[in-house]
């Protein structure tokens, strides 16, 4: 299944409002926001949404299949308390997606951790993860992310807990500053 990384641009709000909500709908207890608040937002709130990922502290990258289907998204934002560090936030592969075999998934993180790499200072990549959810915890283990022992209750479901994961981002060589300069811009 061919898809290409890249980055919404502006006139896309809707575009990304609709994998968002998509997203929301197929995995409700993976997020920390709910559909219902999330389909309130404006048609300029979602075009904010994409400027501020083009800005210096954050960037979403979406798979997009030839036919222009949205199949998955990632985010990445600096830490504001911390410049070590970045967060990824919105991770969603539709289900035809999914896997070793296909890519999405290790494609989005790969250009996360490349935009993450030359972004100056940060050190570290982290995120939260729902605890019953062990695929994503096999997949974020297989790249390298490791538990930080922080945990805390997951606010859509009070009964789970979220794990804190984390890895140290490894400097790219000059041979990948093409790559990295196609995904950051």
């Amino acid at each position: 299944m061919p898809y290409v990384i890249r980055r919404p641009q502006p006139g896309e709000g809707q575009r990304l409002r609709t994998v968002r909500l998509h997203a929301l709908a197929e995995a409700p207890w993976a997020f920390g926001s709910r559909y219902e608040d999330t389909a309130k937002l404006s048609d300029s709130e979602w075009e904010q949404r994409i400027a501020d990922a083009l800005g210096p502290d954050q960037i979403v990258l979406i798979a997009e299949t030839p036919a222009g289907d949205w199949v998955g998204m990632m985010r990445a934002v600096r830490d504001s308390s911390d410049s070590e560090v970045a967060g990824i936030y919105s991770v969603w592969v539709h289900p035809d997606y999914r896997g070793r075999d296909i890519g999405v998934p290790d494609a989005l993180l790969d250009g996360l951790v490349r935009w993450s790499a030359a972004q100056p200072g940060v050190e570290t990549l982290e995120l939260c993860v729902v605890e019953n959810n062990e695929r994503a915890i096999k997949f974020y283990r297989r790249h390298g992310f490791e538990p930080t022992g922080h945990s805390e209750p997951f606010e859509g479901d009070e009964s789970l807990r979220e794990i804190h994961l984390s890895t140290k981002i490894a400097r790219r060589a000059s041979p990948d500053a093409e790559r990295d300069r196609a995904v950051s811009g």
